[in-house]
């Protein structure tokens, strides 16, 4: 991304079985497969971060508002078992 260049995120809570597959990637890019088989760049929060103190497990960034809504309503689809 430019300096110049807006950017957006937003951060999401994965379902309890995939939590396991987090751990030791705090603080670093990783992908994540989606029930639909896509898989999506999530940066794993670390410790001390405000995305992980807000309980959020994972956190994505986006080029624009309309695709950090469409992105985050997948991810909320997908937690809900509705895709």
């Amino acid at each position: 991304m430019h300096e110049d260049k807006e950017c957006f995120g937003a951060g999401a809570r994965v379902r309890p079985e995939a939590k396991a597959s987090l751990a030791g990637h705090e603080g670093k890019l990783l992908p994540l497969r989606l029930m639909s088989g896509r898989d999506i760049i999530v940066m794993v929060p670390a410790v001390d971060s405000a995305a992980h103190a807000d309980g959020y497990d994972v956190y994505f960034q986006t080029c624009s508002e309309a695709c950090c809504r469409e992105l985050t309503v997948a991810l909320r689809a997908e937690l809900l078992g509705k895709n």
